[in-house]
């Protein structure tokens, strides 16, 4: 959906610059650079995302080892 998305915005940017060469108007450049900005950001805070998500995973899986790890001791306790 992000790349999608970013070809969109980058699709939408050009053409509107494109316009604003072939018409000489200066707002439809104004558009287009931001709309090439846009796809930008949407590439940073996908990025963003990402790492993010990175790290709940790895959060996650630092929590599986301390609850086997607490099971393990459990079971000890148990057999001993």
């Amino acid at each position: 959906m992000t790349t999608f998305a970013v070809g969109l915005l980058l699709l939408d940017g050009v053409l509107l610059l494109i316009a604003a060469f072939w018409a000489r108007n200066w707002l439809l450049g104004i558009l287009g650079c931001a709309f090439i900005l846009l796809a930008g950001v949407v590439i940073l805070y996908w990025r963003r995302y990402q790492r993010a998500l990175e790290d709940v995973m790895r959060a996650r899986d630092a929590l599986k080892a301390e609850a086997q790890e607490l099971r393990r001791l459990i079971q000890e306790r148990k057999d001993g």
